[in-house]
């Protein structure tokens, strides 16, 4: 039956039966409305608490499907470095810890730490101080699950290319001797790790960016023992970025050159390695790929390769599918005019945030997306608040194994490392469901008045005025991330569908 309600030529109830345009009807009919249920069955829903809620408490969603407070988005900022660094790497270790390399402009030595997680903040242990004379770019950092060991890799003195395998007991690092992968200039080095087959993967640019090669080992306590290093491209290239398929039980490897990005499958027997055809991710990209801009993952939800880089146009996103021993690309994903370098990150669980630092003003920005068959979909994005940045190419994100939140690292201006931890499953509004209608008891089942309905347990509200969300806080407030619109002191409409 339709029953569309004018209240003084406006309507305010559609033929859907929900609330419309009620910012401009008076506080009494609203509520009286309210009251007798008009809005249909939208307005309210039930919901299990996680925590005890006090009525009029805004709430989201958990990972686990329950509600609870707002989160914080982020924590505090964390400092692993107090002098000028370079050639930043980093890697998670577990559900609250990650590893965090890189050189100091002033020694030259090469400096490990490991950070701790506690809700959104983080603090760093004890710097381990290992080799000196780092040169060239993108250096690694790799975990390795199965034997709790991480590796890196980078450019020794501008003449070999070398990686060290590094014991980890609680905040403390402790690290092997060193291991020389290629006798000559290395740059552009990439690690990855079949943690199935307990093969760790180098690859790297060499002889001024001519060829590209990768070898394929085991480690043995802290000791590295590799295979002939096999070559993928014998042309020039700048960067190099690998991603083990633990589905397809295969690797990709992608490179650029100054106009392209590249990739390749390998197939490993041993430490004997061979590669299927190069696939291009894009002929059309913009204008020139910059070295050492992007990166890559593999995504175990939908089995795919996600990769991204900066072109001279702006950030682009793929996604690839291993079939054999060939590659296919979907469209790439256009997210980011910006001119910074771009990174990607994935906790293993669907989630996945593509980061970049914006250049007016300089903050870290990010999607949380997810793979949608040949692309990434994207939606809007979030961008941290101000001191977030980072202008150079030393920025990493790392989901923390099998949690809801990222660490973003990065070199502020080229100077003091800092650490920031994200949720971005359960923190901010990536959740936002609406406003406790009753007090809710920890474990207990209540109702929550959502997008179209009217909470009535406020106070102090100002009439006709906005409010939203303090991400600080999770409490309302004035003009910030905005829920709903005040219509009395006491009673806040739910009019905002998307956060």
């Amino acid at each position: 039956t339709k029953m569309a309600i004018q209240v003084s030529g406006t309507e305010v109830i559609s033929n859907a039966r929900a609330l419309t345009n009620i910012a401009s009807v008076d506080a009494t009919t609203v509520a009286s409305m309210a009251a007798a249920g008009v809005g249909g069955a939208s307005g309210e829903q039930e919901f299990v608490a996680t925590g005890t809620l006090s009525a009029g408490t805004v709430v989201g969603i958990r990972s686990d499907g329950t509600i609870g407070t707002i989160l914080p988005l982020n924590g505090s900022k964390g400092s692993f470095a107090s002098d000028a660094f370079w050639q930043l790497a980093s890697c998670a270790l577990s559900t609250n810890t990650i590893l965090v390399y890189w050189m100091s402009n002033n020694t030259g030595y090469i400096n490990v730490q490991v950070g701790t997680v506690s809700g959104t903040s983080i603090s760093f242990g004890s710097k381990l101080v290992i080799f000196g004379n780092v040169y060239g770019d993108n250096s690694a950092a790799v975990y390795c699950p199965n034997i709790n060991k991480a590796v890196l890799a980078w450019n020794y003195g501008n003449a070999t290319g070398r990686a060290v395998v590094l014991t980890i007991s609680g905040t403390s690092v402790s690290a092997g001797s060193q291991f020389v992968f290629n006798t000559g200039y290395t740059f552009g080095t990439s690690l990855a790790y079949d943690n199935t087959n307990s093969k760790l993967f180098i690859s790297w640019a060499s002889s001024g960016g001519a060829n590209g090669n990768i070898k394929a080992g085991t480690i043995s306590g802290t000791t590295i023992s590799m295979g002939s290093a096999a070559q993928f491209e014998s042309g020039s290239l700048n960067s190099t970025s690998m991603a083990w398929d633990a589905n397809a039980g295969k690797g990709v490897v992608l490179w650029h050159n100054n106009s392209t990005s590249y990739s390749r499958v390998f197939t490993v027997s041993g430490t004997s390695i061979s590669y299927g055809s190069v696939a291009n991710l894009d002929t059309n990209n913009g204008g020139g790929v910059i070295n050492g801009t992007g990166g890559s993952i593999y995504d175990p939800i939908s089995q795919k390769i996600v990769a991204v880089y900066l072109t001279n146009s702006g950030a682009r996103a793929y996604v690839g599918t291993i079939s054999g021993t060939s590659i296919s690309w979907g469209s790439g994903v256009y997210f980011s005019s910006s001119n910074q370098p771009t990174r990607v990150a994935t906790d293993g669980s669907g989630n996945i945030v593509v980061c970049w630092s914006t250049s007016v003003p300089a903050n870290l920005t990010y999607y949380k997306t997810f793979v949608d068959g040949t692309v990434l979909a994207l939606s809007s994005a979030t961008e941290l608040p101000s001191g977030t940045a980072t202008n150079t190419n030393d920025m990493c994100p790392v989901f923390l194994t099998g949690s809801d939140k990222f660490v973003f690292t990065w070199a502020n201006n080229g100077n003091a490392g800092t650490a920031i931890v994200v949720d971005v499953v359960n923190g901010g509004l990536s959740g936002y469901v609406g406003v406790t209608a009753a007090s809710i008891a920890n474990g207990a089942t209540g109702k929550v008045t959502v997008v179209g309905g009217i909470n009535t347990n406020q106070s102090g509200l100002l009439v006709g005025v906005p409010y939203g969300v303090d991400l600080n806080t999770g409490a309302l407030s004035i003009g910030v991330n905005v829920i709903g619109r005040a219509i009395s002191s006491t009673s806040l409409y739910l009019n905002v569908t998307t956060v």
